[in-house]
C-alpha cells in the first residue's frame, strides 16, 4: 500500500512537470505583462502625431531622443535633448517627426515627446507658487464712478392729441 502512494505521488508530479513546459519558453513579445487581464492579443494603437511640416514644436520632457537617422528598434539616441528645446517639423513618419533644431541638425524625435511651441509672451506657471505683481495695475481709488447717462421722461400726451 505504501509503494501505491509513492507511485501514485510520483505520476502526480510528472504530469504537472510536463504540463509546465510552456512556462519555460521565451515570451514571443506579443504579450506585455503590464497590459491589464483579458485584454488579449489586440494590437497597440499607433495614432499619427497632430503636428504638421512646418510647425515649430519643443520637446515636452528631458532627455527627449533624438535620432539622427530614422530608427530601428534596438537603435539608441544619436543625443538626448533638454525639456524646451525648440525644433521645426520637417515631415512625420510612423511615430516619429523628423525635425530641424535650432543648431541646423536634422533628425527623428518621438511624437510622443513634443508638443506645439509655447509663445513667448505665454506667462510661466509654477504649481505652488503665487508671486504678486509689483505694481498694482490700478487702485480702487484711482477708478471713477461710471457714467450714469440721464433720460429724460416724455413730456404728458393728453388723450386724443394729434391722433386724427
Amino acid at each position: 500500500m505504501n509503494n501505491f502512494f509513492r507511485i501514485s505521488a510520483l505520476a502526480i508530479a510528472a504530469s504537472a512537470l510536463t504540463s509546465c513546459e510552456s512556462f519555460n519558453q521565451p515570451l514571443d513579445g506579443s504579450s506585455n505583462p503590464l497590459d491589464p487581464p483579458g485584454s488579449g492579443n489586440t494590437p497597440p494603437i499607433v495614432s499619427t502625431p497632430a503636428f504638421t511640416p512646418g510647425s515649430f514644436v519643443q520637446t515636452n520632457v528631458s532627455n527627449a531622443a533624438f535620432f539622427k537617422n530614422f530608427p530601428a528598434q534596438a537603435d539608441q539616441p544619436t543625443k538626448t535633448l533638454p525639456v524646451g528645446t525648440s525644433a521645426k517639423v520637417i515631415s512625420l513618419k510612423k511615430e516619429y517627426a523628423r525635425v530641424e533644431l535650432a543648431s541646423g541638425e536634422v533628425g527623428f524625435i518621438p511624437a510622443f515627446m513634443l508638443m506645439d511651441q509655447r509663445s513667448t509672451r505665454e506667462v510661466p506657471i509654477t504649481p505652488g507658487v503665487v508671486t504678486e505683481p509689483s505694481s498694482p495695475i490700478s487702485s480702487p481709488e484711482s477708478i471713477p464712478d461710471p457714467e450714469i447717462p440721464s433720460i429724460e421722461p416724455p413730456s404728458t400726451i393728453n388723450p386724443g392729441d394729434g391722433l386724427e
